[in-house]
């Protein structure tokens, strides 16, 4: 509870209401501000600000010891990844069964969207803290997704933005597609960055097709990708680059292709 106005006027109980962004947005760090609206609360009452990057499953503190009736926050807070998924809340500190949160999904804005994908296992990983699956949002390390391509197709990806691929092998059975809708520009490449911990193998591509027309990587009229650390093997072609200007490859290694 806590979300609607109305309601508020006849409570005699401490009550939190999130203003800002129930109607969506995006809330730009560290420049903007959010608001609540409170009432019944003791004198002197403290709240904090609470974070959540991926639609209000998992929560983290923002700023604590906020004054309740200060009823704003300016979000200075820079240590968290921008998503598109993001959510915030207010907590009475006195009580923290006293919340007042949004119903749905905010944009948050700090630098470029970052992703992040994993195989089905954790060892020699230097980016996720979990395995992968194409549920996930693929917004955090502990959520990552399995397949470049699942980010590729959930995600509108904007120049700047780097999608990390943790140490692993990855069966493809299908070429990974980016086209020029996910472009990078002159000024921002897109990021694909493997791992860098070649002792444990590294970030290996295996098209598992060894024909002219599989390709680990596609890059379908996709400009400025700057492509890092990666392996591509068992292919037609490692990476089939068509009308890709301004794309760069470093330490892509390519093998047992035709």
């Amino acid at each position: 509870y806590g979300n609607n106005p109305e309601a508020s006027k006849s409570r005699t109980n401490a009550w939190l209401t999130a203003l800002t962004y129930q109607d969506g947005g995006t809330l730009n760090v560290p420049s903007d501000s959010v608001y609540w609206n409170y009432g019944g609360l003791v004198t002197g009452a403290t709240v904090r600000v609470e974070l959540s990057t991926d639609g209000g499953d998992n929560w983290s503190v923002i700023a604590t010891n906020i004054s309740a009736v200060a009823g704003t926050y300016l979000w200075a807070n820079t240590n968290f990844n921008s998503s598109r998924f993001a959510r915030w809340r207010v907590v009475y500190e006195n009580d923290p069964t006293v919340v007042g949160s949004l119903g749905t999904n905010i944009v948050l804005r700090n630098g470029p969207f970052v992703y992040y994908v994993n195989d089905s296992s954790v060892a020699g990983d230097v980016y996720t803290a979990a395995p992968g699956n194409n549920g996930n949002l693929g917004t955090s390390a502990g959520a990552p997704k399995s397949t470049l391509q699942s980010v590729i197709d959930t995600h509108p990806i904007l120049p700047g933005d780097i999608i990390y691929i943790d140490t692993g092998n990855y069966t493809l059975s299908l070429n990974q597609e980016i086209s020029v809708l996910d472009s990078g520009s002159t000024s921002d490449y897109v990021y694909v960055i493997g791992s860098t911990n070649i002792p444990a193998g590294g970030t290996v591509f295996n098209r598992n097709a060894v024909v002219g027309s599989a390709y680990g990587l596609h890059l379908n009229g996709a400009s400025h990708y700057w492509i890092r650390d990666i392996t591509i093997r068992g292919g037609g072609v490692g990476i089939q680059m068509d009308s890709s200007p301004g794309s760069r490859l470093e330490r892509v290694r390519s093998h047992d292709n035709i």
